[in-house]
């Protein structure tokens, strides 16, 4: 098995770095009528008075591993291609 990690500074994370603590949602604050509201009032808000366009906003995240058979597996959560 191999194994690397990198990192990318994308413009989300770097927005909430200057910015000193988180400010958009994060997936454990999604549940409820709460997480709904969050959701549905304050999201496109928040990337807005962020600066960010819509597709900077988002997270990017993949996962990529060779198989001992020598498959290649990747898991993509959606999100720019940064």
């Amino acid at each position: 098995a191999m194994y690397h990690c990198d990192f990318l500074q994308t413009p989300r994370f770097t927005f909430e770095k200057e910015y000193g603590k988180e400010w958009f949602q994060r997936i454990g604050e999604m549940w409820g009528v709460a997480g709904l509201v969050k959701i549905l009032a304050l999201g496109k808000k928040k990337t807005l008075l962020a600066g960010l366009n819509d597709y900077e906003s988002s997270v990017a995240n993949t996962a990529i591993v060779f198989t001992p058979e020598g498959k290649l597996w990747a898991l993509n959560e959606a999100g720019a291609p940064f």
